[in-house]
């Protein structure tokens, strides 16, 4: 059972926010939970700006959009419902609140600006926020909306992800290039910071607390990020067709992007060490007898630092 410090939810906690009932009902589900953690919330499509919503939340600034500081993370809560454009009031707070120093910077709001399946992305949003984000180098934007689970590749640097799996009928993700990881299931995502080395893991876990996702930011620039196999069908090394996960028939070579000063890159297939690269660029050809589902792991060379990567393969 997770006993986390704080919590955020993206938006949308009740069906229709100007039900008083729905949230009472809300509050007694979530009781528990606020007994032992501060809640903070993001406004939602489905609470309507309701003054219900006020009522039950103290949160700062103006309450719609806001941020504070937990350890070494500077967290930023927006609304996508408030005028969020170049010359609102958001925008200019926004820009100010992400100029501020911190570690790691981690936005959150509801409407995606990334995402693929069902509600199709904010488009107009994206072009006027990512700038500032790209600019300000945010590590990670957590996003809702949609229901299910879905993580993007880096984009300029920043990973973006749609958790909408909290109760709701769950939606089909669809598939986009830049898409990295989709799942169709309820789940919750928790961000575990390690002070001593300044490393924020990421985890994505359905509700029987199964990793379905992971990845880790680690504070001075270094990332790393499986690229190759993507999303897609394989044969012989060469991708034929998008897919919403690897499918890969006979070989493949697994290539691995990394930013910052490294020692080296080891190669794991489930869990087992396979192969160390010690120069750029990083790769490795997976060419062993393997058949069904396996987990493809590239380790950062005496660092607590990975990118994992399930794929099926049929390689005989």
């Amino acid at each position: 059972m997770e006993k986390p410090d704080i919590v955020i939810h993206c938006g949308d906690l009740v069906e229709d926010g100007r039900e008083t009932e729905q949230w009472d009902e809300w509050l007694d589900f979530m009781m528990p939970l606020m007994q032992n953690a501060t809640l903070f919330t993001a406004l939602g499509n489905h609470e309507r700006n309701a003054s219900r919503y006020y009522e039950i939340f103290a949160l700062p600034n103006n309450e719609m959009w806001y941020s504070f500081y937990y350890g070494p993370c500077h967290f930023i809560i927006l609304d996508n419902y408030a005028p969020w454009d170049e010359t609102s009031s958001q925008y200019k707070w926004l820009e100010r609140e992400l100029a501020k120093p911190a570690t790691f910077k981690i936005v959150c709001f509801h409407e995606p600006i990334y995402c693929s399946g069902e509600h199709s992305p904010r488009k107009d949003i994206r072009k006027v926020w990512e700038p500032l984000f790209i600019k300000y180098d945010v590590d990670i934007v957590f996003q809702s909306h949609n229901h299910y689970y879905q993580r993007t590749n880096p984009i300029d640097g920043i990973i973006y992800v749609v958790s909408g799996g909290g109760g709701a009928p769950l939606y089909d993700p669809g598939f986009a290039p830049y898409i990295n990881k989709s799942v169709k299931a309820y789940h919750y995502c928790i961000l575990d910071v390690n002070l001593s080395n300044m490393e924020m893991n990421f985890y994505a876990k359905d509700v029987d607390g199964n990793i379905i996702d992971n990845l880790v930011f680690t504070w001075g620039g270094v990332e790393i990020e499986i690229v190759k196999p993507e999303n897609g069908l394989y044969i012989f090394n060469r991708k034929v067709t998008d897919l919403p996960y690897p499918v890969i028939i006979g070989k493949i070579d697994i290539v691995v992007n990394v930013t910052g000063d490294i020692e080296g890159i080891e190669f794991y297939i489930d869990g087992n060490f396979k192969f160390n690269d010690t120069a750029p660029p990083y790769e490795w050809t997976w060419d062993e007898f393997a058949i069904g589902q396996h987990e493809i792991m590239a380790k950062i060379r005496g660092e607590n630092i990975s990118s994992k990567k399930d794929v099926i393969i049929f390689n005989i």
